[in-house]
């Protein structure tokens, strides 16, 4: 398996179609898809999550 270049961009819309087509060998740009469908997913905003760093700022990589 060889490296995927790193300046595909990835379209998660279209990650979803590939995944549930299960068609097999991915391309590279079909791999990124999946990848940022699988690992961008929408999350629901809970309204407590303003107790989660009460003494600190919400770090800089929280992804909400």
């Amino acid at each position: 398996m060889g490296k995927i270049d790193r300046n595909i961009q990835p379209y998660p819309v279209n990650g979803k179609k590939v995944y549930v087509l299960d068609q097999g060998g991915l391309s590279d740009q079909d791999a990124v898809d999946v990848a940022e469908s699988f690992s961008h997913p929408p999350r629901p905003d809970f309204s407590g999550k303003l107790k989660d760093w009460p003494k600190d700022k919400k770090p800089a990589d929280a992804r909400y």
